[in-house]
């Protein structure tokens, strides 16, 4: 029986389904490093930041937020005992402090010093000064003990129309490097472009290491994503989607064209592709459901994008044997 997951059902499994490959452990291993130098710092001692950064839909903001919560923080506040066993994995998420998650919005101050105080739990976040609103979430932190800030979005601060904008951004960048030097480590995490907002302001630079993410290559990533395909197929046949397995690994090299070396994309595909056979109540998801979603993926997307690699955007590996039978043909 197919067609049982509704659309929505699908879309949050693939959101909530954790698998583990090699780049979100280097990612999270660097959030330990950070973390275990906050423990032993003294005070008085500037920390260290780390920055990640890669392409949108690349994984990055699941491997540092969704992986490392429930295969690092869960497991780790289970065997401490901080939570009580009756609270569930979801509670944990929403009450620990010892990673405090805050998304770059804009580069206006107070817009971080509210996202920063609202992170910490404040009920107040607007209330006060931008400076006071900062003070206040630094001391709530040092309360909270609090051993890693994770700024993702990073690179809205990047994105500067104007000279008023510049300033703001400058002004930002300043408040966060105040912030390392008084003891707080922190996580960057945004696309390319981010790496102005730090490489180009000398003191941040000093203080942060790169944390490498890159793209998927072959052959040396080919295992490892066949890994990944197996593991979505798992999932999708333990979780109802389908009766039995999609041998996903059959697409193997189309599927590493158009996910443009990216666990994201390649994820968001075979959502679609899911959704697509789920709706035509098709046994399995087959090629065409896989270029359907493709086409779809690319009619999205920008026709002039920032990353090199997608210069081949409009792409589709998956018509490629029609496409060469039609020109036999004629």
């Amino acid at each position: 029986m197919t067609g049982r997951r509704s659309q929505a059902q699908i879309i949050v499994m693939f959101k909530k389904w954790i698998i583990p490959h090699s780049r979100a452990e280097t990612a999270m291993k660097a959030m330990e490093q950070l973390r275990e130098q906050k423990r032993i710092l003294g005070f008085g001692f500037e920390a260290r930041a780390g920055h990640l950064l890669a392409p949108s839909q690349s994984g990055k903001t699941h491997a540092v937020y969704h992986n490392y919560l429930h295969s690092y923080l869960i497991p780790e506040f289970r065997r401490t005992g901080v939570f009580a066993p009756e609270v569930s994995d979801e509670a944990i998420i929403r009450l620990q402090k010892k990673v405090i998650y805050v998304k770059i919005k804009s580069e206006y101050l107070g817009a971080f010093a509210s996202a920063l105080l609202k992170a910490t739990g404040d009920p107040l976040p607007a209330r006060g000064s931008v400076d006071d609103r900062i003070e206040k979430a630094e001391e709530q932190m040092h309360a909270l003990q609090t051993e890693l800030l994770v700024l993702d979005s990073f690179d809205n601060l990047s994105k500067r129309e104007d000279a008023k904008a510049a300033r703001e951004a400058s002004r930002t960048q300043a408040t966060i490097r105040l912030m390392l030097e008084r003891g707080m480590p922190m996580l960057f995490v945004g696309v390319p472009s981010a790496r102005t907002s730090i490489l180009n302001e000398e003191q941040l630079a000093h203080r942060s290491d790169e944390i490498e993410f890159p793209r998927l290559e072959d052959p040396e990533d080919i295992e490892e994503f066949q890994e990944y395909l197996e593991a979505l197929d798992v999932l999708l046949a333990e979780n109802g989607v389908f009766d039995d397995r999609c041998d996903l690994t059959d697409f193997t090299q189309h599927l590493f064209l158009a996910c443009r070396g990216r666990y994201g994309v390649l994820s968001n595909l075979i959502r679609d592709a899911a959704i697509i056979a789920s709706k035509a109540k098709s046994p399995r998801v087959g090629a065409d459901h896989l270029s359907q979603a493709v086409d779809d993926y690319i009619s999205k997307m920008p026709r002039l994008s920032s990353v090199p690699e997608d210069d081949f955007i409009g792409f589709n590996p998956f018509k490629l044997k029609k496409e060469a039978r039609s020109e036999r043909g004629a």
